[in-house]
């Protein structure tokens, strides 16, 4: 099931958001049990608020997080998007900027299960917390709502 979904991401990703996946360098999958991992060199870099913009009204993905490590750098801000489970897939998102404030690459997660991914999505935003500042947060209670 996780080899469908990787291909059918490679496949699909790059017609529906070519400013970010046409012309990108994909690793090889990382597959574990439940999830699978594909990180992605972009052809250039981009700005994250303009990532962002195009994961949510491009892909129409929802927000996870923007997450700002600290306020006197640029470097290692992150935003993360997950898709919406609705449309039958079931994937996240990882973007984080570079040392010049730009989003270089990106990080694909794809889940077997919807346990699966609700879990590394709540997973993923207890990693950040008390690290720095959320700029925007999905609260976990919408989360679990939606998983269930």
């Amino acid at each position: 099931m996780l080899q469908e979904a990787i291909e059918l991401f490679r496949k699909q990703a790059p017609s529906i958001l070519p400013e970010l996946f046409g012309g990108a360098k994909a690793s090889e999958a990382e597959i574990e049990e439940d999830m699978a991992t594909i990180s992605y060199q972009l052809p250039r870099k981009h700005d994250m608020e303009d990532v962002m913009d195009m994961l949510e009204d491009q892909m129409e993905l929802t927000m996870l997080y923007h997450f700002i490590p600290s306020q006197h750098t640029d470097f290692g801000h992150q935003c993360c998007a997950y898709s919406n489970i609705l449309f039958g897939s079931m994937f996240k998102i990882h973007a984080t900027t570079d040392s010049d404030g730009e989003v270089d690459s990106l990080t694909v997660t794809l889940y077997s299960s919807m346990e699966a991914m609700c879990t590394d999505l709540l997973e993923d935003l207890g990693r950040h917390e008390g690290r720095g500042t959320f700029r925007h947060k999905q609260p976990k209670e919408s989360i679990l709502v939606e998983f269930c």
